[in-house]
């Protein structure tokens, strides 16, 4: 005799485990922005959400380049460093009258040689990731500290200040460097060789 049963749902707790692990971050930050939109009416306003992007913008561009690091199963301590001696450099550059752009280039490709030389310590030398960019973090921060002592270092030019925090119709430009960087560094990772290598390299 047939019996019509209903079937009790399985609950697959191994799928709710794994999609969990997967997206908690952006349940959290999600909860953070529940919170704090009902602590004050304030916090998704325009006004501060441009402020919040732009007050983490470099922050964010530097994340970015340090994921690429992380996925190769490596890490990078010097990035405040670098960022202290590039700030000082351009801030010097600027200050003898060399055009923006060029002090930007010069400036690039002197943290390029830095990276370079931790690199190759890393790749060639086979040292751990973590000490060796803990000592040019050291080294860096060092020659930035004797570069700019005694020295007022400002940025004055007026070209270079509105072509990196300028606007255009109240957009910070920084925001807008931001998700350019963001968008272009996704597409090296996902839609390039160069950027599965660089997965596979962390996963062997």
């Amino acid at each position: 005799m047939a019996l019509n049963k209903k079937m009790k749902p399985v609950i697959n707790y191994e799928n709710i485990r794994n999609n969990f692990s997967r997206y908690y971050l952006y349940l959290m930050f999600l909860v953070i922005i529940i919170i704090s939109s009902i602590l004050t009416p304030y916090f998704l306003s325009l006004t501060n959400i441009i402020n919040i992007l732009r007050q983490n913008a470099v922050i964010t561009i530097l994340a970015v380049g340090q994921l690429f690091v992380i996925l190769t199963g490596g890490i990078d301590l010097s990035v405040g460093s670098i960022v202290a001696l590039s700030s000082c450099l351009i801030a010097g550059l600027l200050n003898t009258e060399v055009f923006p752009v060029l002090a930007v280039i010069i400036v690039l490709l002197i943290m390029a040689v830095i990276g370079g030389i931790s690199g190759s310590l890393i790749s060639y030398g086979k040292a751990a990731p973590f000490l060796v960019t803990f000592s040019m973090m050291s080294v860096i921060r060092g020659v930035a500290y004797n570069y700019q002592v005694g020295l007022d270092l400002r940025i004055n030019n007026k070209s270079f200040i509105n072509g990196i925090i300028g606007q255009i119709n109240q957009f910070p430009l920084l925001i807008f460097y931001m998700f350019i960087i963001i968008i272009i560094m996704a597409f090296i990772l996902k839609k390039t060789v160069f950027g599965r290598i660089i997965v596979a390299i962390g996963g062997s």
